[in-house]
């Protein structure tokens, strides 16, 4: 009797080999999966715009938050569309086993 190894593209799966690629790339990595690439400019933002309030450079503030607001909504667009890139997988709910992909590679490769 011979065992065959099967594995279902779940969304649990799509998003574990997401992670994988994400982690394996230096650039991504660092955007996505190093927390104080976001947060670090944020806590010395919070700090300058307190200074510029007291020297009334009100302006300069202002500049400040909104770049502040654009780095939270920057962190929730790309969170965001890796949620769709995981929606838009061809492959989802679909079975495959070791065999048939051997098979699908060497067709590719002719």
């Amino acid at each position: 009797m011979k065992t065959t190894h099967r594995f279902v593209m779940t969304d649990e799966y799509i998003a574990d080999a997401q992670r994988m690629a994400i982690s394996q790339n230096k650039t991504l990595k660092f955007f996505y999966q190093t927390w104080w690439a976001w947060w670090l400019p944020r806590v010395v933002m919070v700090p300058s715009m307190i200074v510029l309030y007291l020297m009334n450079l009100g302006h300069t503030m202002a500049l400040l938050g909104v770049l502040l607001v654009l780095s939270f909504t920057g962190e929730w667009i790309g969170r965001h569309n890796l949620a769709k890139a995981r929606n838009r997988v061809r492959g989802k709910g679909a079975s495959y086993s070791p065999r048939t992909s051997r098979i699908r590679r060497l067709r590719l490769h002719r």
